[in-house]
C-alpha cells in the first residue's frame, strides 16, 4: 500500500524515517471547531437556538412540557408521554456528542502539547552537543 511520503505519514519513500509531521495550525483550527461546536450543544441542551440566542424560544429537551389536551384524552397522554421520551433521548445523544467533543479537544491538546515538547527537547539536544565540545560560551 503506497502512502503519501510528504513527511505527514509513513510510506514507502519514509519507512526508515518515522517522522510525523505535526500541522500545529490545522490542529489548532479543529480544535477550536470543536471547542465552538461544544458551545453550540451546550446551549441547544439548555433550550437556546444557537442561530438566534438573544430570543431563546424553548426549554431544555429533557423538560419538554407539553399540554396536549386532559389526563383523559389518550392520544394527548400518548403524544405526551412520546414528546417526553424522545426529548429525554436527543439530550442524552447531546450529551454524548458533548462528552465525545471534550475527548477529542483534550486530546488534539496533548498533541499540541506533546509537539511542542518535543520540539525544546531537540532544541536542547542540539545545544547539549555544543557544550560538549567546547563551542558554546561560557556562562
Amino acid at each position: 500500500m503506497a502512502l503519501p511520503s510528504d513527511g505527514t505519514t509513513r510510506g514507502e519513500g519514509d519507512m526508515g524515517t518515522g517522522l510525523i509531521k505535526v500541522d500545529e495550525h490545522f490542529i489548532e483550527e479543529v480544535r477550536d471547531k470543536l471547542e465552538k461546536l461544544r458551545g453550540q450543544v451546550a446551549t441547544v441542551r439548555n433550550g437556546v437556538n444557537p442561530n438566534d440566542p438573544g430570543h431563546p424560544t424553548g426549554l431544555p429537551f429533557n423538560g419538554l412540557a407539553t399540554r396536549p389536551g386532559w389526563d383523559n384524552f389518550q392520544p394527548g397522554v400518548a403524544l405526551k408521554t412520546k414528546l417526553t421520551s424522545l426529548g429525554g433521548l436527543v439530550d442524552t445523544k447531546l450529551a454524548q456528542f458533548d462528552t465525545k467533543m471534550s475527548t477529542y479537544i483534550q486530546g488534539l491538546t496533548n498533541i499540541l502539547a506533546t509537539s511542542e515538547n518535543l520540539e525544546l527537547a531537540n532544541t536542547s539536544a542540539s545545544e547539549f552537543g555544543s557544550f560538549l565540545t567546547g563551542s558554546a560560551p561560557n556562562p
